[in-house]
């Protein structure tokens, strides 16, 4: 069973501001890009070892069509 992914707090409000940046960018955008997210985080979670690895304790996954990154520890 994979540990469960937590955001710590500096990310979790980087993650709040972008999805309120991509918001202004566009109605509904910004609720794409936390779906998005969700996703992404939902795969990182079931499947973590699939992910490209970035040093010996993290782990890399791009969110589909936006230009941020989700790395897990």
């Amino acid at each position: 069973m994979s540990p469960p992914v937590v955001f710590r707090p500096q990310a979790e409000r980087k993650l709040l501001d972008a999805e309120q940046w991509y918001e202004q960018r566009g109605p509904g955008l910004g609720r794409r890009f936390r779906a998005a997210v969700d996703q992404t985080v939902s795969s990182v979670s079931t499947r973590p070892l699939s992910f490209a690895t970035v040093d010996a304790t993290k782990r890399r996954a791009l969110v589909s069509g936006f230009h941020t990154v989700c790395t897990s520890q």
